[in-house]
């Protein structure tokens, strides 16, 4: 049986206009949202099979290009990939979603996290 779920192209602009993430999405809007985020040297479609999967199953499934990978912003500016960048820029992915929450699941370290703005 042929896979019918449609994945579409995003992008989120943040810090002053100054930095782009680009993603990819699929499955209901409203639907529990799960981000999938890659490791080096990947990029969001790293995880195609896993957006369709956890779509056709109700899920909202987002999958970033992280800073410096793929369609988003890649600059020559070293802090631009401390961890505290890195969360801003997840935040600015969560807030283009106008959603509170997510999963954040991260293969490279096997590590689960659930991230709330209301929590930082």
């Amino acid at each position: 049986m042929a896979n019918t779920t449609t994945i579409t192209d995003h992008e989120v602009v943040y810090a002053n206009g100054d930095k782009k993430i680009h993603y990819l999405a699929a499955g209901p809007t409203n639907g529990p949202l799960i981000f999938f985020i890659h490791g080096w040297p990947g990029t969001g479609i790293t995880w195609k099979a896993q957006l369709e999967a956890f779509a056709g199953i109700g899920f909202r499934a987002i999958a970033p290009d992280m800073p410096g990978y793929g369609k988003s912003t890649a600059r020559r500016v070293l802090d631009d990939y401390c961890q505290e960048a890195l969360v801003e820029g997840m935040m600015a992915l969560l807030g283009d979603t106008s959603r509170d929450a997510a999963i954040y699941l991260r293969l490279w370290r096997l590590v689960f996290l659930f991230l709330a703005r209301s929590q930082l």
